[in-house]
């Protein structure tokens, strides 16, 4: 059987790891592959290190295929080595996480599979496989591994092993990077003989805005009949779409006694709004992957888009809600259509909730992990998704330790994997559904 080999090492382009600081995981990207038994197509490593393909279309300068060779048993199998190329201590990392977009065949058919290597014992490590991925469609997935272990070698270097069962097709990546999750900063645990009380800040008048603490119990719901009678009397917020509910509906919360945070995107087109004649075509990029006719803005345009989001929380004020849910505001990592810089995408989310708080409102930040040490600031509150799910939560404790509530949404995992761990870092999480349907559990 002829055998391929190539040299592969992945470079870290973070700075060194600074503990006593919230970092960024250190990404590293792909920069060579040794290819055991196939093949693989030409072109430069360089094109793993961006997620840029979705849908069903191929453009064959942006990935590289891997192609399973028809003799014997083992059809294709590589190794990936990711050098870090800094001076590597245990003590900084706590976790990595493997991102990568694929596209190939339907797993009933034909499995890939990927492992990592364990230097201790020197043996291969099975993390997942393509069972994820629909059938010759792009798919994105991250995989987080909770602990260091023995997966980054002496010399700093993590390996993955990428493998086929069987020769039935070729099988291409697109995105394929690994990240190390460090230590951060000193998680803040409740004393357990004193209970959190459950606190609530009355809205402030004139130039203030409403700036709640941890430990309010809230509830979100986005579809679904709302049952004013059937929500809980401790619930102390309640996060609603902006455009779908009537200023008669939140009025009727707030007359409960209720906190009302009105949810629109703030990143994001969408052709279903009331208000989407008032977006040029200019500022409209591509679709977000799974959401057709909601497309990505081009931020850069800061002035126009200051007027559009501007009318919008015009409504929420109209609509007299407390606070608001800006989501999409982490365009620069997407296939946005356009080239938007970290820093172009900083400006605009303090422009976001700049023009929130001129108007009395308070402002939220949606995901948008990477960028919480240049925003916390700016923001009263943190809303997240799936933290416990990709091993992020860690990323969020700044918003803790300046008393501004995490708010919390699990989707996958059950309360009894994540509520202790929820509660001893102080976050307000509670478990959904992905429609945002009325039924919840919280941890508090």
């Amino acid at each position: 059987m002829k055998k391929l080999w190539l040299a592969l090492v992945f470079v870290s382009t973070s700075a060194c790891v600074q503990k006593s600081e919230p970092v960024v995981p250190i990404t590293l990207t792909v920069k060579g592959i040794e290819v055991v038994s196939g093949s693989i197509s030409d072109g430069a490593y360089t094109v793993l290190d961006t997620k840029d393909q979705s849908g069903t279309e191929i453009s064959k300068d942006k990935t590289l295929a891997f192609i399973p060779s028809s003799e014997g048993s083992d059809q294709f199998n590589s190794v990936i080595t990711f050098a870090f190329n800094k001076t590597f201590k245990a003590s900084d990392f706590k976790g990595l996480t493997v991102k990568l977009n694929y596209w190939g065949e339907e797993v009933t058919a034909q499995k890939w599979v990927v492992k990592i290597k364990d230097n201790a014992s020197n043996s291969w490590v099975y993390l997942f496989d393509s069972s994820f991925a629909k059938k010759y469609e792009w798919s994105s997935y991250k995989f987080p591994k909770n602990e260091i272990g023995n997966f980054v070698s002496s010399a700093g270097e993590v390996q993955l092993a990428f493998s086929s069962n069987n020769s039935t097709g070729t099988s291409l990546l697109d995105y394929l990077v690994v990240e190390l999750s460090p230590e951060t900063l000193v998680i803040p645990t409740p004393k357990p003989s004193e209970p959190t009380p459950v606190v609530d800040v009355p809205t402030p008048t004139g130039s203030a805005w409403w700036k709640p603490v941890p430990g309010s119990r809230w509830h979100i719901q986005y579809t679904g009949t709302f049952n004013y009678a059937a929500l809980p009397e401790n619930i102390k917020m309640v996060n609603l779409d902006l455009f779908d509910k009537s200023a008669e509906e939140i009025a009727a919360l707030k007359a409960k006694g209720k906190k009302v945070m009105c949810y629109f995107s703030g990143g994001s087109y969408e052709k279903w709004r009331s208000d989407e004649a008032d977006f040029p075509a200019s500022v409209r990029g591509k679709d977000l992957d799974g959401w057709p006719g909601e497309k990505w803005l081009d931020v850069r345009q800061i002035e126009v888009l200051r007027k559009i989001m501007g009318k919008r929380m015009d409504l929420a004020v109209a609509k007299k809600c407390d606070g608001v849910d800006p989501d999409n505001m982490d365009g620069y990592t997407q296939n946005s259509g356009f080239t938007i810089s970290y820093n172009e995408q900083i400006v605009y989310n303090k422009m976001i909730a700049s023009e929130a708080h001129k108007r009395g409102l308070g402002v939220g930040l949606k995901n948008s992990l990477e960028m919480i040490k240049d925003l916390v600031n700016q923001f009263d509150w943190a809303v997240n998704e799936s933290c416990f799910d990709y091993n992020e939560c860690e990323m969020l404790l700044p918003f803790i330790n300046q008393n501004k509530p995490v708010y919390g949404i699990e989707y996958n995992q059950k309360p009894s994997k994540f509520c202790s761990k929820a509660n001893s870092y102080n976050f307000d999480t509670q478990y959904k559904d992905q429609l945002l349907t009325a039924p919840a559990e919280y941890c508090r």
